[in-house]
């Protein structure tokens, strides 16, 4: 398998499967976001990004792109490897009536690969490095504007400033 091109469907469709999609959207309807998702609306309202478009990669059954679509984004793209997850993302769109602002695209990565490789699930995904990342992102004009941890996660908001 080589980095990044989503050959590993089967295996993100064993891990992140129906009963684990239904899980989370129940708690999400039940809960609201949870702390990483709280963390990154925050983040963004900080810096003033609660318009326009939002891209979220990993979307997993879209708690985000809700979450984010009742603050003001005016359309999202949610990315994810899981049938399951996707599934319930696009159902869940529905029961909200915001099928028509969100684009849902299947496409591969995720984490915890040590943890896989114990439980001998073949899935896997890859990280890039950070500077890699950080360089690529700042030739295309975007800077960082708001950091934030949980114990769990770092997010990172990164602007671009139209000319």
């Amino acid at each position: 398998m080589t980095c990044c091109n989503g050959s590993s469907f089967g295996d993100a469709d064993r891990h992140f499967d129906a009963k684990k999609a239904a899980g989370k959207i129940a708690s999400f309807r039940e809960k609201g976001p949870d702390p990483t998702t709280r963390l990154i609306e925050r983040s963004l309202a900080q810096t003033g990004m609660l318009g326009g478009r939002l891209l979220d990669i990993g979307s997993g059954v879209g708690a985000l792109t809700f979450t984010l679509l009742e603050r003001g984004m005016s359309s999202a793209v949610a990315v994810d490897a899981s049938a399951a997850y996707m599934a319930a993302a696009v159902e869940e769109a529905g029961r909200r009536e915001r099928a028509g602002a969100i684009r849902f695209v299947r496409l591969g990565n995720a984490y915890e690969n040590g943890l896989r490789r114990l439980k001998k699930n073949p899935f896997r995904t890859f990280i890039h490095p950070v500077s890699q990342m950080r360089d690529l992102i700042a030739r295309k004009g975007f800077h960082l504007a708001e950091r934030g941890e949980t114990w769990e996660w770092c997010v990172d908001v990164y602007t671009r400033r139209t000319a």
